[in-house]
């Protein structure tokens, strides 16, 4: 997807080759590319292209998304009320993705100039109540994305879609209570554009609202897609080895309370026994063991000290991996094995403190 941005300090230009990859290669690919993506000064830069792990509410509609860097972005998209002076919005969340792969528009939908210069998803407020007749609202809206869950970011750019009307606009909410607003670039009828936030971004932002249309108005519709952020990060903690972890639960007189905050007695995904009793099943040459025993300690872990974004996207394509398969399963494949043991390395070198704020004295 997104063929016309640049690609410095993100991940996009390397995810379109990676699903090719054999499962291990793209594992490895993938480390090495966000480990560059962080930079000397602290900062690490990420990508919101609406392809990952997508949350939804009651009624089907986006309620966040997870960047390419594995974080959570809320995200809401409202209609402009019908009322005249029409300077309102609904509040009913109503934003959703529309799929513009292909070459003719999805069923229930009249949208067939979002599918004229883009391949994959992309985000709209929705012209129906109902999330899957995927069509934008033609009358106005706001769409809404909330990074506070990162304290702040510095925004960069994003890709503007069919932004038809003059008068939409782009708000950012700074963290001292202030906003700026960026005019949101003509595109035409199907057109794509790009939105700079400032030559080098705009930084302390903790919320981005995108106005379609002049607010007052009944008019506004288009797509926004490839939101590009920074965002500083914190080291602080230590880490303690899988080791440590078995031997300081709740039938050692050496208890580490981080155990409540995971929990001995839950299950761990489809293996059939416990987070705390993993730790005592002998690999003998299934990495899946070998991966779970790493995992449970990085869980313990990251619960009190920080994680650099590698190993983070280890720790998430490890938490996709135990939702997928069993010890079973991993037992009898060579390429699931291999990149089991690639991801427990990863989160080995973490838990031992040769990655991350280092290990506990």
């Amino acid at each position: 997807m997104k063929k016309q941005l640049f690609r410095t300090c993100f991940l996009a230009a390397t995810m379109s080759i990676l699903y090719a990859c054999a499962p291990d290669e793209q594992v490895t690919a993938e480390l090495d590319a966000i480990s560059q993506s962080e930079n000397t000064n602290g900062m690490v830069c990420d990508e919101i292209t609406f392809e990952n792990n997508v949350n939804r509410d009651a009624n089907g509609f986006v309620s966040s998304v997870q960047s390419t860097g594995g974080k959570t972005i809320g995200v809401m998209g409202v209609r402009r009320s019908y009322i005249y002076p029409f300077k309102a919005y609904e509040t009913t969340n109503m934003a959703n993705l529309f799929n513009t792969t292909g070459t003719t528009k999805p069923a229930h939908s009249d949208d067939d100039d979002l599918i004229q210069a883009e391949t994959g998803n992309v985000l709209i407020v929705n012209q129906t109540s109902t999330a899957a007749y995927t069509d934008d609202f033609a009358n106005g809206a706001k769409m809404t994305l909330d990074f506070s869950s990162l304290g702040s970011v510095t925004l960069n750019s994003l890709t503007v879609l069919d932004n038809e009307e003059e008068g939409s606009k782009a708000v950012v909410y700074l963290q001292d209570g202030t906003t700026q607003t960026f005019a949101y670039p003509m595109t035409g009828d199907g057109g794509v554009g790009t939105l700079m936030f400032g030559t080098n971004g705009t930084s302390n932002v903790v919320k981005l609202e995108i106005i379609l249309g002049p607010e007052g108005t009944r008019v506004g519709s288009g797509a926004i897609d490839n939101i590009k952020f920074c965002y500083g990060t914190s080291v602080y903690g230590c880490t303690r080895t899988q080791g440590y972890w078995k031997n300081h639960a709740s039938d050692s007189k050496h208890y580490d309370a981080t155990w409540a905050k995971v929990g001995e007695s839950t299950m761990f995904f489809k293996s059939g026994v416990t987070y705390y009793s993993i730790l005592g099943v002998q690999p003998r040459g299934n990495a899946y063991y070998t991966l779970a025993h790493q995992y449970v300690a990085a869980t313990l872990n990251m619960k009190v000290a920080s994680a650099p974004t590698a190993v983070v996207t280890a720790y998430n394509q490890a938490t996709t991996f135990f939702n997928t398969y069993t010890p079973a399963q991993v037992a009898g494949d060579k390429n699931l094995h291999n990149q089991a043991t690639k991801l427990a390395g990863i989160l080995d070198d973490y838990n031992n403190g040769k990655t991350g704020p280092g290990h506990c004295d």
